[in-house]
Order: C-alpha cells, then structure tokens, then sequence
C-alpha cells in the first residue's frame, strides 16, 4: 500500500475495486463450465453497455 498517500485512500480504493472485482468473479467453483462462460460473457456485456465501451471487431 506505499503508493497510496493514506490508509483511507487505500480503504476508499479497495473498497470500490471489491465491488468491480466481485462482479467479474462468479463463484466459478460452483458451476459448470459452459454455465460459468455464458454468466462471464453476459456480464462482461452489461460491463460494456454500462460503460459505453463497443467490442473490437
């Protein structure tokens, strides 16, 4: 944590990195693969509709 200038700059910072981090991270451990990529996929999809990101072609 040296490159943050306080411990609640670091605490603001994990704390909203947890929520992103969360969403991208399905308990992958209690599904099925194809379950577990077409759930990873959709999401990844919300991510670049909810951020107005557009997929390379």
């Amino acid at each position: 944590m040296g490159r943050f200038k306080s411990p609640d700059h670091a605490q603001r910072f994990l704390y909203a990195f947890e929520l992103i981090r969360g969403y991208f991270h399905p308990f992958q451990h209690q599904q099925f693969a194809p379950n577990f990529r077409d759930t990873l996929s959709q999401r990844f999809d919300n991510w670049r509709e909810l951020t107005g990101l557009s997929v390379a072609a």
